[in-house]
């Protein structure tokens, strides 16, 4: 069985790479601790007040966004960092072709 601090350390790191904001996360962090704690005071499990992990998660970080947000799978494999790296480096090379040509036409 995992323990809470596990588990609700996995579930931020998840709404981080999703996009929420850090002060989101904060306050959902606490949120979730302070229920797991008095789940444990009541002698629940972690699996009886969260469930699915991935669901739990996905779905609180799309209340709190107001919109969807990358799943847990295509988090916690990379893709989704891996698409939002891909993203950077093309808006880069074109801002740098940009600036080329226009060097290329005032000179």
């Amino acid at each position: 069985m995992p323990d809470s601090d596990s588990v609700v350390g996995e579930v931020e790191r998840y709404w981080l790479e999703a996009g929420l904001r850090r002060a989101d996360v904060d306050e959902m962090r606490a949120e979730l601790e302070a229920h797991l704690a008095d789940a444990a005071n009541e002698g629940m499990s972690i699996d009886q007040i969260i469930g699915d992990r991935a669901s739990f998660a996905q779905s609180w970080a799309e209340e709190r966004r107001g919109r969807r947000v990358p799943a847990w799978e295509d988090v916690t494999s990379g893709k989704t960092r891996r698409e939002r790296a891909t993203r950077r480096d093309l808006a880069l090379y074109g801002a740098g072709t940009v600036a080329v040509f226009a060097a290329a036409i005032v000179a």
